[in-house]
């Protein structure tokens, strides 16, 4: 009798373990354009101008930066704004170097050598960013766009929960019931 009740806890815990467990998944939470961001390409105070030496990013860290949170929160995709596309790449471009424009980087790719900052390199190649405006206005808006996709977890809601944990203790009362009176 006692191998029941141990069966009916077991059940009973592994039913509501499932029940608050949370699945990660990730919604679209914006983009930004290497072409367009911060504005006219020839405003002298856009911070994200080459020329005013803005900080080096990597996709996630530019997502953290423009939408919040930690950079680990955050999928880059060069597709689309759907979920199912998310590619993990990011357009990154480079002080001297426009590669990484039309064959994307991981999200995670980022350069800065020399002194802190993308203008202030220690040579040919030596700063990517995915967070700055250099070579992208010269081939058009819209072709270097990074989408942003920001993790969630996805849990159930507290009603059931609740009604799951009621019904899981209201089976074990009632194989205590049965054990005490047997």
């Amino acid at each position: 009798m006692k191998t029941k009740l141990k069966t009916a806890i077991f059940a009973a815990v592994l039913g509501l373990a499932s029940a608050v467990t949370s699945q990660a998944g990730y919604v679209f939470v914006g983009s930004w354009d290497l072409a367009t961001l911060g504005g006219a390409y020839g405003n002298p105070s856009n911070p994200y101008l080459w020329t005013n030496n803005p900080a080096v990013y990597n996709g996630v860290e530019a997502a953290a930066h423009l939408f919040g949170g930690d950079a680990s929160d955050y999928a880059i995709s060069t597709i689309d704004a759907d979920v199912a596309n998310i590619n993990h790449l990011a357009f990154v471009d480079g002080w001297a170097d426009s590669q990484y424009l039309f064959n994307p980087a991981s999200e995670l790719f980022s350069l800065d050598m020399g002194n802190p900052g993308y203008n202030d390199p220690a040579g040919y190649a030596s700063a990517y960013s995915a967070l700055v405006v250099d070579h992208a206005p010269g081939y058009g808006a819209g072709r270097f766009v990074n989408y942003a996709f920001r993790q969630v977890r996805e849990v159930p809601d507290h009603a059931w929960t609740v009604g799951l944990l009621g019904f899981a203790l209201s089976g074990l009362a009632v194989m205590r019931r049965k054990l005490n009176l047997a």
